[in-house]
């Protein structure tokens, strides 16, 4: 199943101090594999890293990186695709956003989380 969990986020941050946000968590269901893309919209100059980062929790409230499950964007536009991770023990998955300049800077994103039963 396929959740659009990030639309037209606004990210900011400034040099020294990175911006980071959060999507929306979603359910697994009867789910065991996710995938995810984030795309970079645009930005008010030159990015140094757009990071997102699958998280997972069982209570919506503790979040737990994932391990290996991130994708990098160094320039906007610009399209990543994570193609997909086992998340058991997991309930629910997030992503993460980490925006990193050089100087003060803004970059517009979205992102989609694809859940899907693997095996």
């Amino acid at each position: 199943m396929y959740h659009e969990v990030t639309r037209k986020l606004a990210l900011s941050a400034t040099f020294g101090t990175p911006g980071v946000e959060f999507s929306l968590g979603v359910a697994l269901g009867d789910n065991n594999t996710a995938a995810f893309q984030v795309q970079a919209l645009s930005a008010d100059g030159a990015i140094s890293t757009l990071k997102a980062e699958l998280q997972g929790s069982n209570d919506l409230c503790n979040w737990e990186d994932i391990a290996g499950a991130s994708v990098t964007l160094t320039v906007a536009p610009d399209l990543k695709r994570f193609s997909g991770t086992g998340i058991i023990p997991w309930a629910f998955v997030r992503l993460k956003y980490t925006l990193t300049v050089a100087s003060t800077r803004q970059a517009m994103l979205k992102a989609a989380i694809e859940l899907f039963q693997n095996g």
